[in-house]
């Protein structure tokens, strides 16, 4: 079902001579990539997954303080 999706989304495509979000060569990818899965980074590492904002929020700090860094001066 989903090959059929890719190709009619393909066909759009060339007859609009536009992109589309669907396309045979997109359906064929998706055999190659894997689902997600963090079990080896917790095993191997001892990381600890954390909540998404709080991960964006200290994400946000800490490239704040590079580019603070770079800049010369520090935020507080």
């Amino acid at each position: 079902m989903l090959y059929a999706v890719g190709f009619l989304g393909s066909l759009l495509g060339r007859l609009l001579r536009r992109d589309t979000p669907v396309t045979l060569t997109s359906v064929r990818l998706l055999r190659f990539t894997s689902p997600l899965n963090h079990d080896k980074a917790i095993r191997e590492l001892g990381w600890e997954p954390r909540p998404t904002a709080e991960a964006v929020r200290r994400a946000a700090r800490f490239f704040t303080s590079v580019a603070d860094a770079r800049a010369g001066h520090s935020r507080r």
